[in-house]
């Protein structure tokens, strides 16, 4: 019996059965590497995709490639400061996957960021600025001053210059807004390890606007928290201890230095520049 496969020349019963054998070896074998690196890959993702759940303090694998590490040579050792849950939760698992990043402690409010810094001493700690007990500038500013080598980037969702600089000026090495992509967010945790500065695109664009403008003073800002407040000019002397003519004077001062129409006005724009909280 001959046998004819398309693509093939004309082979007898034995070479026939000598062809399909040969070519059955080749699948098989195709097959099992294609077993071999589904098996990598499926392993990759599932340790990628670890329970969420499982306690940051008990991973000591991490994986770090070339070029990822902190200068110490080690993984760079992260520790999360956010009083939501979520947010928590959500920066965890952007930042567990990235080589050469380490979550190695959470803390919900102030005074146990205080304490998980102190317990664990990561490379650089991300603080939001509004947490219950204290906040995260008084945080950053006794972190800055009780450790020389203290990094820690600010990841609010309140931008202003004035606020930024505040930042700044206590310690932080990095300024972020919650709206950061992804890769912002993973650069500025490589860079701040490294000892540099990074801030958020519309943090710096910020600064920039309203570089060279007239900051307001201690007592100015005082007295805009008190017309915030909704008190009158007598009210405010009353409480700050001066007549009722330099409050005027004060306001006057700030409506000038703000370039505001009036004192709605000024508590409008020293709320989105960060002089004074919502």
């Amino acid at each position: 019996m001959t046998l004819i496969l398309p693509g093939t020349q004309a082979l007898s019963g034995r070479n026939y059965c000598s062809h399909y054998q040969a070519r059955r070896g080749i699948l098989d074998a195709r097959k099992s590497e294609f077993a071999s690196y589904q098996a990598k890959t499926e392993f990759t993702l599932s340790s990628e995709a670890a329970d969420p759940r499982e306690d940051v303090n008990s991973r000591d694998v991490c994986p770090v490639r070339e070029n990822s590490m902190s200068p110490s040579g080690q993984c760079i050792r992260v520790l999360i400061a956010d009083d939501h849950p979520l947010m928590r939760d959500g920066l965890r698992s952007m930042l567990q996957p990235v080589s050469g990043l380490k979550v190695v402690a959470e803390a919900a409010d102030g005074a146990e960021c205080l304490a998980k810094f102190r317990e664990h001493r990561p490379d650089v700690a991300i603080v939001d600025l509004q947490m219950p007990k204290i906040d995260g500038l008084q945080v950053i500013g006794a972190l800055c001053n009780e450790y020389d080598d203290a990094r820690c980037i600010v990841l609010t969702s309140f931008a202003g210059d004035a606020r930024v600089s505040r930042a700044l000026n206590v310690g932080a090495s990095s300024y972020l807004l919650k709206t950061s992509r992804r890769d912002d967010i993973i650069r500025a945790l490589f860079d701040v390890a490294r000892g540099r500065r990074y801030l958020d695109s519309d943090v710096a664009q910020d600064i920039a606007t309203h570089r060279g403008t007239e900051l307001l003073s201690a007592k100015e800002v005082s007295v805009l928290r008190l017309i915030a407040a909704g008190k009158r000019n007598r009210v405010i002397g009353e409480e700050l201890s001066v007549s009722e003519d330099t409050i005027k004077t004060r306001i006057k001062n700030i409506l000038a230095k703000l370039e505001a129409d009036d004192r709605t006005h000024a508590v409008s724009i020293a709320v989105s520049r960060g002089f004074i909280d919502q």
